[in-house]
């Protein structure tokens, strides 16, 4: 088992002999790991004795952790950490009207339906000849897409703006902030995109401005 983004990342195969939960057993191909919702937010979250943060920042310890600590080992033992393959989750047929005009609604069942922290739903158009049709990028088919609501925001202090080079050499600005709390993650440097929007925005040293984390 490995952690990444399909093409590269960590084998992580030990965890599962730690006691993660395998739904619809091993072999069933790419997935995410999670925890339980219900049980991360009555045993492990804020207010408990563990005080975590949020399920996705649990795991990500989980994952990258030396040792299992006390409360990996609760929720191993409780069967709440889990590896979910993408093909055992639950999906709906609908017609490209009925998401265009219901996907608010779409939307919000998903996630309530759903047992696990999540931000969005993916949309995969099932007709063969339109999918073809469509192509791809080289990185994804152009048939499969992620539909999300914007991200928790908050606001913060900017402290300083760095300099990246970009892989194709194009030069990015990144925002030093002060750090903020954002969907359970703590956000310290955020991107400008480019020189542009960084003058229109007036986006400098001690401005303050709202930051949303949108995810991948």
């Amino acid at each position: 088992m490995t952690r990444g983004d399909g093409l590269q990342g960590q084998d992580i195969t030990r965890i599962i002999e730690l006691g993660v939960v395998m739904q619809g057993g091993r072999g069933r191909g790419r997935g995410e790991l999670v925890c339980d919702r219900e049980f991360f937010h009555a045993k492990l979250g804020k207010g408990t004795e563990h005080n975590q943060e949020h399920p996705r920042n649990f795991v990500a310890g989980f994952v990258s952790a030396d040792s299992v600590k006390p409360h990996h080992r609760l929720a191993l033992e409780a069967g709440a950490i889990r590896f979910v393959p993408f093909a055992e989750l639950p999906e709906r047929i609908v017609t490209a009207d009925e998401l265009r005009v219901g996907w608010e609604t779409l939307y919000d069942s998903v996630v309530a339906d759903n047992a696990y922290e999540t931000d969005g739903m993916v949309v995969e158009v099932t007709d063969a000849s339109l999918r073809h049709a469509m192509g791809a990028t080289s990185s994804h088919e152009r048939a499969v897409m992620a539909i999300k609501r914007q991200g928790e925001s908050a606001v913060s202090t900017v402290l300083a703006v760095r300099l990246t080079t970009g892989r194709t050499g194009r030069i990015i600005p990144t925002l030093l902030i002060k750090p903020v709390v954002l969907s359970g993650a703590t956000v310290s440097k955020v991107t400008a995109h480019t020189a542009k929007n960084l003058l229109a925005q007036g986006l400098g040293e001690g401005a303050k401005a709202r930051f949303v984390r949108s995810g991948k």
